[in-house]
């Protein structure tokens, strides 16, 4: 029997203490505190929220922004290349026409003046047939200071030609480039307009 009363005695419930019953005076305190955290919990959410919000809203504006302004100045930098290199084409052809006009012109005056070399043979071959068949000085004089009249009326006419074509080549073979002048000045003159 000695073993059952070591069962029993170890079986044995241990004695319970009474809980005093909560009252709400001893709750209100807590629940006041639990209220006041969770309103600051809530607040704290709500601030850090709103700045995270904030924040973030920023930096996709910021990014849209720099987005907007590397776009704008790439296409910016993509026209001014653009216009770069169409004014350079267009100089460039400004320049060819002009280089086309001066030598079609040089060539020509170049006829021109073989025309008038090739005449002025002819006249002297002429002239010189006529001074071999003089039978006299005075025949030789009279024809001598009619061809010096004639030589000299012709050589004014012929100069005053070739003066009025070399004017005319000048003019014609620098128009291109001024007109290209003229666009240079204006296209360099809006920046600074602006």
């Amino acid at each position: 029997m000695a073993t059952t009363k070591k069962v029993t005695a170890k079986t044995s419930k241990p004695a319970t203490k009474t809980a005093k019953p909560v009252t709400k005076e001893a709750v209100a305190p807590v629940e006041a505190a639990v209220k006041v955290s969770q309103e600051a919990v809530e607040k704290i959410v709500k601030t850090n929220t709103e700045v995270a919000k904030k924040g973030v809203e920023k930096a996709v504006e910021m990014g849209e922004e720099q987005f907007a302004a590397a776009a704008k100045a790439s296409a910016d930098a993509y026209k001014g290349y653009e216009d770069v290199v169409a004014f350079s084409k267009s100089n460039i052809d400004a320049f060819v026409k002009s280089n086309e006009i001066l030598s079609n012109g040089v060539k020509d005056l170049n006829t021109t003046i073989m025309q008038l070399a090739q005449a002025n043979l002819d006249e002297t071959v002429a002239i010189a047939q006529k001074l071999m068949g003089c039978k006299s000085v005075n025949e030789i004089v009279e024809i001598q200071s009619t061809v010096v009249k004639s030589q000299y009326e012709k050589a004014i006419s012929e100069s005053r030609k070739i003066s009025e074509q070399t004017v005319k080549l000048a003019e014609n073979a620098s128009k291109p480039l001024a007109e290209r002048v003229t666009v240079a000045v204006d296209t360099l003159s809006k920046p600074l307009a602006a």
